[in-house]
């Protein structure tokens, strides 16, 4: 079943209470008026800047099946890297056991092999996604596990050619628990084939980086 959870943007390790102290009146207690009300303004301002930014980008998500498109889009947009270019970074060696909880997602039994990547998406420097991916290799085209396996071509650009569609499980605005800090946006969803079956179970965590704007 999926879920909407939605919960006050702000930046990692900044509580947006105190900000209005009129709801939170023990906070007023104190205030200095030559700078500790000004800093608090700052950073409401700060807030609502990120908002409607934050709003597009989750737009970008939700119209595109594919994280790649979305976030090549999303970096062309905003001007973070030229050329928009979508490259994975991954540590082949890292493994991590998928959960019954995901093989049932993904409608396989105990037995059958997954493949695991974790991979940090970057557009030029900036890194947009860190995210895990538990994949089913038999409902892939041997050339496509290779490329997985050798390239550092993203998922959904290696198996576009599938015509999948995405499942939406979570999202959460801000960092999940199982996210790296300057996460403000967290998702959890199952790629699917035309006939239903599961290809890939991913858990996203969107940096921070998404926010920012180039030069052009």
């Amino acid at each position: 079943m999926s879920s909407e959870v939605e919960t006050p943007y702000a930046p990692h390790g900044v509580s947006t209470s105190g900000l209005r102290p009129e709801v939170y009146p023990e906070l007023d207690e104190g205030l200095d008026t030559n700078g500790t009300l000004w800093v608090l303004i700052g950073l409401g301002l700060a807030l609502s800047a990120c908002a409607p930014t934050l709003s597009s980008f989750k737009r970008t998500l939700a119209a595109n099946d594919s994280a790649t498109a979305a976030l090549q889009q999303w970096c062309a947009t905003r001007g973070i890297a030229a050329p928009a270019q979508i490259m994975a970074e991954s540590n082949r060696k890292e493994r991590e056991e998928a959960s019954p909880a995901i093989r049932a997602a993904l409608g396989v039994g105990a037995e059958e092999p997954l493949a695991f990547r974790h991979v940090r998406l970057r557009c030029g420097d900036t890194v947009l996604s860190d995210a895990k991916n538990w994949y089913v290799p038999a409902r892939l085209t041997p050339a496509m596990n290779t490329a997985l396996e050798t390239t550092r071509t993203p998922f959904g650009t290696v198996v576009r050619p599938l015509g999948f569609h995405r499942e939406r499980l979570e999202s959460l605005r801000g960092r999940a628990a199982e996210c790296p800090a300057g996460t403000v946006l967290s998702h959890k969803a199952v790629l699917r084939l035309s006939d239903g079956r599961g290809i890939s179970f991913v858990a996203e965590c969107y940096t921070r980086g998404n926010l920012a704007k180039g030069s052009h």
